[in-house]
């Protein structure tokens, strides 16, 4: 009967742990098709990402371009058509001078000759998209005292125009003192 009893005894715990081994792996089999949906659902998200951002890249880039194509071809339009036509005014008025005229006119042919070539410069230096050596070098309190001079002298108006300690000035970037000037 013991024998029975370890042979019956062992049939059933052999059964047991077939069902056991078979329940689990049909368990662990789910769990890994589970798995492998979710894995094959964030690779399909991040390809969509991806193409996502490779379309933003590209429109991007696009955008890019056409700023820098309009930012050339204004800069070829200012070079070759506002550039020259302020070279022509200048060799117009140099011609003036070959005519007898008063020492006074001579003086603001020159004088005018001098702001044309100034604008000129200018000109070029915003046709590159580079900062004037001025703004890198003077102080804002310099470069307002040379505009109120300029202008006083265009307009022969009264300006007055004081720096407070300009040897306390802090110091301002380029292109802040720059923007500031073309403010003023």
């Amino acid at each position: 009967m013991t024998m029975l009893f370890w042979i019956i005894f062992l049939s059933v715990a052999i059964l047991g742990l077939t069902y056991r081994l078979v329940f689990s792996g049909r368990m662990y089999k789910r769990k890994t098709d589970r798995l492998i949906a979710e894995n094959q659902a964030l690779m399909d998200i991040n390809s969509a990402l991806e193409k996502s951002i490779a379309k933003h890249k590209t429109k991007t880039t696009n955008l890019a371009i056409a700023i820098e194509n309009e930012q050339r071809r204004i800069a070829s339009d200012l070079h070759d058509d506002t550039v020259q036509r302020m070279v022509a005014v200048r060799f117009r008025l140099e011609q003036f001078l070959y005519y007898p005229i008063l020492e006074r006119a001579k003086g603001e042919v020159k004088e005018i000759r001098k702001e044309i070539d100034n604008s000129i410069e200018t000109l070029r230096f915003l046709i590159k998209g580079l900062i004037q050596p001025r703004f890198e070098l003077q102080p804002l309190s310099y470069l307002m005292a040379q505009l109120s001079e300029k202008i006083r002298s265009i307009h022969h108006v009264r300006i007055i125009e004081k720096s407070i300690n300009p040897e306390q000035e802090f110091d301002i970037q380029p292109t802040v003192k720059q923007h500031l000037y073309y403010i003023i």
